[in-house]
């Protein structure tokens, strides 16, 4: 009987120190925690917690959803993203290509454009009003003129000034396309209207000289280059019967013979005379 009082006073003192420990927050045994509350991060204002999964449905990625779903170029709901303008993708992250006209955008943001295309988003074409364009230059069609054909020209092709009053070429010059393709003897310059001082067809050249053309000669190829009727081939004389010299302007003393050195004349068959001037038919 003693035996069991003394086991139940045990018992009831343990009970005692039990609840007096736990009273006083020195209780050394393992018990269950409660689970530790996750971090959060903040997006428009609002505490999202991080983690795997965890912000799924959120417009966030990342291990600890660092990362904005839409990369801050578009609008996310439900992870799906709409973006703004300039930029496309399934998250937004691709910049649109601003050059137009198959330009290529450059990694400093300009546009590489193609011949014969300009602006800054290579927007506009070149040469306007269907002009023909050639590595960037313009040929405009008829009524309009300009670098870029977009400026109106109210005259017709070959005629120009404020009231279309002029003739593009001047002095009967040919005109094509209010180009001057030759000027007539005399002439020179972009309308013709620029005296040249180089006769028979010469040019003038930028030392001031003329470039005369095949059997003419001269300072200003005013002369002939056989005189007499003489035939040209050249630069080289065939001259008529009683002529010489390298451009047939002197008189030959022998008329049908050939001049010796001490100046008399040997005359072919037939011919007589000083000059060999006289043809004998009994010979």
């Amino acid at each position: 009987m003693k035996s069991i009082l003394a086991l139940t006073f045990v018992i009831v003192a343990f009970l005692c120190t039990y609840q007096l420990v736990e009273s006083q927050d020195i209780l050394l045994t393992t018990l269950p925690t409660r689970p530790t509350a996750q971090p959060l991060q903040s997006k428009g204002g609002k505490e999202q917690p991080v983690g795997k999964g965890r912000c799924s449905k959120t417009c966030r990625t990342g291990p600890n959803c660092e990362y904005h779903y839409c990369y801050d170029h578009g609008t996310c709901i439900n992870n799906r993203c709409t973006c703004y303008d300039g930029y496309t993708g399934r998250q937004c992250n691709s910049p649109v290509n601003p050059c137009q006209n198959g330009g290529t955008l450059l990694s400093n943001g300009t546009c590489d454009c193609p011949m014969c295309i300009t602006g800054p988003q290579c927007q506009s074409h070149y040469c306007y009003n269907n002009g023909n364009c050639n590595d960037n230059v313009c040929t405009c069609n008829s009524g309009w003129m300009g670098d870029h054909c977009n400026t109106v020209n109210p005259c017709p092709t070959c005629t120009t000034g404020p009231q279309c009053q002029h003739h593009y070429c001047y002095n009967n010059g040919n005109c094509t396309n209010n180009i001057c393709t030759s000027c007539n003897s005399g002439w020179m310059g972009d309308h013709c209207n620029t005296v040249n001082p180089c006769q028979n067809g010469g040019t003038l050249l930028s030392d001031g000289t003329c470039n005369c053309p095949m059997c003419t000669t001269g300072p200003q190829c005013q002369h002939h280059y056989c005189y007499n009727n003489g035939n040209c081939t050249n630069n080289v004389c065939t001259c008529n019967s009683g002529l010489m010299g390298d451009h047939c302007n002197i008189v030959a003393p022998c008329q049908n013979g050939e001049l010796l050195s001490d100046g008399t004349c040997i005359c072919p068959t037939c011919y007589t005379g000083d000059q060999c001037q006289s043809f004998t038919i009994d010979c």
